[in-house]
């Protein structure tokens, strides 16, 4: 997935607001347009926080198509043990 320069800009910018973010330059460097980006504790706890509920999400759909398979396959093997079905 590819997201452009400005959208990355803009998201990055909510996230220094939002206070998740920290943003500050190389001192040392001769680049003076080289930053460091560090998430700061807010950051990671927001992180963990988004990421409990994807895999929550993930889980109910896991359990949800798997439970569709279960369904299917049972009426697959309907359909196979009594062909007058069909």
């Amino acid at each position: 997935m590819y997201i452009s320069l400005g959208k990355f800009n803009y998201c990055l910018t909510e996230l220094v607001k939002k206070g998740f973010v920290k943003v500050d330059r190389f001192r040392s460097s001769h680049n003076k347009a080289a930053y460091m980006y560090i998430i700061t504790p807010q950051g990671l706890e927001e992180k963990a926080r988004v990421t409990t509920r994807f895999l929550h999400r993930k889980m109910e759909e896991f359990e949800e198509i798997k439970k569709q398979i279960e369904e299917l396959a049972e009426e697959v093997e309907y359909l196979n043990t009594d062909t007058s079905k069909i």
